[in-house]
């Protein structure tokens, strides 16, 4: 699974890649929130992303409002990452739109836990939209097969009607 880093601190990224790169998964990295938006927004982005607050450009905040308000996209697991830490600012971080909260000096294991609650939120996502386009094909052969159903029983009515008057012109010439 492909996880956008996103920090303006090169040596930030290089550490927290080599981590996530040892755990399995693929960084791609961006220096800022509008090189970040440009790769979420691309035909194959990574649905886990860590975000940096504080970044030139686009800070942390503004790009989460912006993935969370875009209806477009598909759902992203943010984490945002920072040295602020108090109260207010784990609040302000989960109403801008991050899923989950850090503060800087980011302790390993407890980056890779939440990474694996992020894929495994991810999963459950997918499987959820899987189970839905299935009950919506499912959905779509039955109005199907009630619309041949309903075609049939009208050519049945069709072929009574029919039948109904062919026997009243036989008693009519049987009468005559």
């Amino acid at each position: 699974m492909k996880i956008l880093i996103t920090d303006d601190s090169e040596s930030v990224r290089e550490m927290l890649g080599m981590l996530i790169k040892d755990w399995g998964y693929q960084p791609v990295f961006a220096k800022d929130g509008e090189e970040a938006w440009s790769i979420l927004i691309d035909d194959s982005p990574p649905r886990v992303a860590m975000v940096d607050w504080m970044m030139p450009r686009m800070d942390g905040l503004d790009l989460c409002k912006k993935i969370k308000t875009s209806p477009n996209l598909p759902f992203f697991y943010v984490v945002l990452i920072t040295a602020k830490s108090s109260v207010e600012d784990v609040i302000t971080g989960l109403e801008a739109g991050a899923d989950d909260f850090l503060s800087k000096p980011v302790s390993p294991e407890e980056l890779r836990s939440r990474l694996e609650v992020g894929a495994r939120i991810l999963g459950y996502q997918d499987k959820i939209f899987a189970d839905a386009h299935k009950l919506e094909m499912e959905i779509a052969e039955r109005k199907h097969i009630e619309e041949r159903m309903n075609a049939y029983r009208k050519e049945l009515e069709q072929s009574n009607d029919e039948k109904s008057r062919l026997l009243e012109e036989i008693k009519d010439l049987k009468k005559g």
